[in-house]
């Protein structure tokens, strides 16, 4: 069975494509290793000029999030899943401009029998805390923000698959997700909050549920829809982009 790659690459970044030009690579298995995890930290560090490892850690350990919505994703849509396991998975990062975006590689993409969704969080929460302590941050880093990017993608995947079969069993799936008992704190559970968008007048924008920590690299700056952002700098912030020329 041919596996449709469309949705997933544009909006996970995973692919059974290489990346064009690669800049960095590490199986994903070397988030199981505490040096090897401080290595890719340090150079994704770098490559971002971040402060410090906490948008590193951010953004590392959310492309293991893409991995989840992916299987999740595939599960919907073929009742069958990918072989996520970490030794057939690569962080790959490429430049776009000179911004470092992490991508997914998948090496052996046939499908096999389906497990439950959430045997793979399970399987991910060892390398996401390994990320974590590697970064000297708490896991909820990470975590935090699954509520709203999940949010985020159930939107935009409804909208985008049109089978009402594939719909059904995506929202089945994602329940299990919600439902899962194995955190004390679910990070799939999230109501979305909007408000005005800025950048499309008429249309609202989601609050994220954490801080992608994006702000703390060079010339770094937070969100618009940073939960962390009180409404008197959003307003400045609202006011500042509507008068940009670049808007």
């Amino acid at each position: 069975m041919n596996i449709d790659f469309s949705y997933i690459t544009a909006h996970l970044l995973l692919s059974p494509d290489d990346v064009d030009p690669l800049v960095l690579e590490a199986s994903a298995s070397a988030l199981m290793d505490e040096s090897r995890t401080v290595s890719l930290l340090l150079r994704m560090k770098e490559l971002y000029e971040a402060d410090d490892y906490l948008l590193p850690a951010s953004v590392i350990g959310m492309s293991l999030f893409n991995v989840i919505v992916a299987q999740l994703i595939a599960q919907a849509k073929y009742g069958k899943e990918l072989n996520m396991s970490l030794d057939n998975i690569h962080l790959q990062v490429k430049l776009s401009g000179t911004f470092p975006v992490i991508y997914i590689k998948i090496d052996d993409c046939a499908l096999q029998r389906a497990q439950p969704i959430t045997e793979l969080v399970h399987q991910l929460d060892q390398p996401i805390k390994m990320i974590a302590k590697a970064a000297s941050v708490k896991p909820s880093l990470i975590y935090n923000q699954f509520g709203a990017r999940i949010a985020q993608i159930t939107e935009s995947f409804l909208q985008y698959e049109k089978e009402k079969t594939v719909q059904a069993t995506y929202n089945s799936l994602l329940n299990q997700l919600k439902n899962d008992e194995f955190f004390e704190k679910n990070p799939f559970q999230y109501e979305p909050k909007y408000i005005d968008s800025p950048y499309e007048l008429g249309k609202k924008m989601m609050i994220r549920s954490a801080c992608c920590m994006f702000y703390r690299k060079k010339d770094g700056k937070k969100c618009f829809n940073c939960p962390t952002l009180s409404e008197h700098i959003r307003n400045e912030m609202r006011d500042e982009i509507l008068t940009s020329p670049k808007r």
